[in-house]
């Protein structure tokens, strides 16, 4: 049995050879096994100063090891061993267990219900590199073995386990933790509710890092998960940044720009690549088990606990979204939010931002009026345009959102608005106006109506919803049956007869309400049968409140309102003249649609909607209403702004900070280039035919000896001048 030397290079030499042929090597991998099993001994006595000969038997050891399960069956555990007692053991040392360890996992030596919990207490070790490691082979792994089939089993088991994590008296461990599962839940792994409560959980940890962490989750703002000591680095390859650099020898702007062009798309092809497989962070707040108490412990912390503001305008942030998606009820976050709401605030456009978000139609008018009145002493009626601006953006979105809740009076004050000189205050005065000529134009004054205005609309009361009684848009296939309609989405985008008036009569009628023979409304009428909360309707009066009032004692109140300036008599006129249209029974409560009907009906709507966007400006806005889903962007509340003004001596700063540009090739004025520098930028061929090149091209073999002669010559007698100049 010959001697092996513990050299990396004779391991690494040695493991081709016992791979290829296990049986001609086993005396010495078992020789080896015997050595690893002396100095495990020792290193349970006293661990050694110098480790790199026990480190690299180890990785060897779990090379080799599944070409002799036998042997090593016991190699496992005594890994293990020495693992939960790694906080004690040399760095390297701990790296070579862990690829070991690693090593037997991807062969199945080892299950991972042993590996997976191991590698999570490991994240206690203070040593970064390994920490990386670990994060990285836990993610890799896991959604590995997820890609065939779900592992329940194994994911019930590890998601127990990071929620005890939780508790871990150490906060790297803790961080790494949850960063592991936040990066699980946005591949679509562990996106499921229970991974959602253990986040959740993790945003009222007492360590700031994991409460940062968790909440930016939620928010779905990125974050770069390195400990707390660690700088944010640069999500590229560095080897491929490295070759990159290695091209060329000489450094140059030429050279620096190709490589800032490759590193941006390096940077866009990882972005890339991890957008395929994620999952919308809105999605963690949906699945949440328990969201009105998950926002009533996030609001108690944020109330009773001091926090950094940008820690508290996170809380806010989540607060909002969760009242927002789950329609919560906490009355007291919008008194809590007026301490905010002031001009001089640091990102108050922000906080404006989270207090819209945070209303919904069920919130009690009487809780928003407040709110809609200090926004507008604090903003609207301070002389600064960027200030009105914001304040009256931000007035829109909460009426929006709970109309209700504006008065006439602070409508006609926000409406006056629209003569200021400041287009941002103008633009922002007008959206309002177009706002509650389409949801409740009883409110404007009737100066502010509009000539087009559909008085017959009215806001929903307090509590009452729309209640579908049918398939949406059902009655569009009566009205539009036999005729023809594209078979394809892009035909709807040339096809300009399909939203264009087909006759003037149809086109003034069309202006009267903003609608084109009521097929606009034809999408939502379903909606709007039943709002007066069952009145005992039967089809006919289903088919009737299609016609777009809500109940009679509405069409009475749109009646008084349309006799004083003659807007509503025009709107309601049109309305009962379109009732007959719609007698005929409803299909889908006759018998069930079928996949063609559904799918014609679907190029309806959209017949509809094209027709509506066609019309008057005010169906256009309707049509561009924000989504209350999704979340409102601070520069929405800021509008538009005016680009200021450069003065005179800032111009002139601006141009001195410029580098001139000056030619490479005229560097100095009033000089030329030389004959060498010119001969450069000729031709290629106009070079190879000219006189120089021919006389060499006919020169006699002496000829060209004796040239080599003289400039070996010449070039010793440089070199020579040059080392008796560094000497004297």
């Amino acid at each position: 049995m010959a001697h092996v030397s513990l050299t990396p290079e004779s391991f690494s030499a040695l493991q081709e050879k016992v791979k290829r042929d296990p049986e001609t090597y086993r005396e010495e991998v078992l020789q080896l096994k015997a050595h690893f099993d002396s100095e495990l001994e020792i290193l349970k006595i006293s661990p050694p100063s110098d480790v790199r000969g026990i480190s690299a038997l180890i990785y060897f050891l779990g090379q080799v090891g599944p070409c002799f399960k036998k042997e090593f069956a016991a190699f496992p555990d005594q890994i293990e061993g020495l693992l939960l007692n790694a906080e004690n053991l040399h760095s390297d040392l701990r790296t070579s267990l862990v690829r070991s360890m690693i090593l037997m996992h991807n062969r199945k030596m080892i299950s991972s219900l042993r590996v997976f919990p191991l590698f999570f207490q490991l994240f206690r070790c203070p040593d970064r590199p390994l920490r990386a490691l670990l994060e990285g082979h836990l993610i890799a792994d896991i959604r590995r073995l997820n890609l065939q089939g779900r592992d329940q089993k194994l994911n019930r088991s590890l998601q127990n386990f990071v929620f005890k994590m939780l508790n871990d008296p150490n906060p790297i461990a803790v961080r790494r933790s949850v960063h592991v599962m936040i990066t699980l839940f946005r591949k679509n792994i562990w996106a499921d509710q229970r991974t959602a409560d253990v986040l959740a959980r993790a945003c009222l940890s007492g360590v700031a890092k994991v409460r940062q962490a968790a909440l930016r989750f939620f928010l779905g703002v990125d974050e770069a998960t390195e400990d707390e000591e660690e700088d944010e680095e640069e999500e590229i390859s560095r080897s491929e940044l490295h070759n990159l650099r290695r091209k060329g020898v000489v450094s140059s702007t030429k050279r620096r720009r190709k490589l800032e062009r490759a590193r941006q798309m390096l940077e866009h092809a990882q972005k890339m690549r991890e957008k395929k497989a994620t999952v919308p962070t809105s999605r963690a707040i949906l699945l949440l088990s328990d969201p009105d108490g998950f926002a009533e412990r996030l609001f108690s912390q944020l109330q009773k606990t001091v926090l950094p503001y940008v820690v508290r305008l996170l809380h806010m942030d989540l607060i909002s979204r969760l009242i927002s998606a789950h329609q919560l009820f906490i009355l007291n976050f919008y008194p809590y939010l007026m301490r905010y709401i002031r001009p001089a605030q640091s990102r108050v456009t922000l906080i404006l931002a989270v207090t819209c978000q945070s209303v919904h139609d069920m919130v009690p008018p009487d809780v928003i009026s407040p709110l809609l009145r200090h926004i507008a002493n604090e903003f609207v009626r301070v002389h600064r345009p960027e200030v009105t601006a914001a304040g009256i953006n931000a007035i829109r979105q909460i009426a929006y959102r709970c109309p209700l809740a504006m008065t006439p009076e602070l409508l006609a004050e926000l409406a006056d608005f629209k003569r200021e000189k400041d287009k941002g205050v103008m633009m922002a005065s007008r959206a309002l106006i177009q706002l509650f000529r389409a949801v409740n134009p009883h409110l404007l004054p009737r100066k502010e109506r509009g000539k087009y205005t559909d008085m017959s609309v009215a806001p929903l009361a307090y509590g009452q919803q729309h209640v579908a009684t049918g398939v949406e848009g059902v009655e569009l296939l009566a009205q539009n049956e036999g005729a023809e309609l594209p078979s394809d989405d892009s035909d709807w985008e040339t096809e300009e007869e399909w939203f264009e008036p087909k006759s003037d009569n149809d086109s003034d009628d069309s202006d009267d309400d903003g609608t084109a023979d009521d097929k606009p409304d034809s999408t939502t009428t379903d909606t709007t049968t039943t709002t007066t909360g069952g009145k005992g309707e039967g089809e006919g009066e289903a088919v009737k409140g299609e016609c777009g009032s809500n109940s009679d004692e509405e069409e009475e109140d749109g009646d008084e309102e349309g006799e004083g300036d003659g807007e509503g008599d025009d709107a309601m006129s049109v309305v009962s003249t379109s009732q007959p249209q719609s007698t005929a029974p409803r299909i889908d409560l006759l018998r069930p649609l079928t996949d063609l009907e559904f799918e014609r009906l679907d190029r309806l709507k959209k017949r509809a909607t094209l027709e509506q966007l066609a019309g008057t400006k005010r169906s256009r806005a309707m049509m561009n209403a924000p989504d209350l889903t999704e979340a409102i962007d601070p520069d929405d509340i800021e509008g538009y702004r005016k680009p200021e003004r450069l003065t005179a001596a800032q111009k002139k700063t601006i141009a001195a900070s410029k580098e001139k540009y000056v030619h490479h090739r005229k560097e100095k004025k009033g000089n030329s280039t030389t004959n060498e520098v010119k001969a450069k930028a000729k031709p290629l061929m106009q070079v190879l035919h000219s006189r120089k090149m021919r006389s060499k091209r006919n020169r006699t073999m002496k000829e060209r000896q004796v040239r080599n002669r003289k400039h070996q010559e010449r070039m010793r007698k440089n070199k020579r001048m040059k080392a008796h100049r560094r000497t004297s």
